[in-house]
């Protein structure tokens, strides 16, 4: 089962890469990505030239969570 959350997890971070605008801005710059099989959020951030992972949480975490992680400029 793990071999598979981690298939899932790179397929999601590929489609991220891809096209990241198709994902929902949630708070500010932030947006999320949910993993089909397995009760993930991927969350990450936009810059002109990269995509900035912030954090992958299990959907019952408190969704502030990743809000600390994010550097505030």
């Amino acid at each position: 089962m793990g071999d598979e959350f981690l298939d899932e997890l790179d397929s999601i971070l590929r489609r991220v890469i891809t096209d990241p605008l198709q994902f929902p801005k949630i708070k500010n710059q932030i947006r999320r990505a949910l993993l089909r099989r397995f009760p993930y959020s991927v969350y990450f951030g936009l810059t002109r030239e990269t995509v900035e992972l912030v954090a992958v949480l299990h959907q019952r975490r408190d969704p502030r969570t990743w809000e600390r992680r994010v550097i505030v400029e």
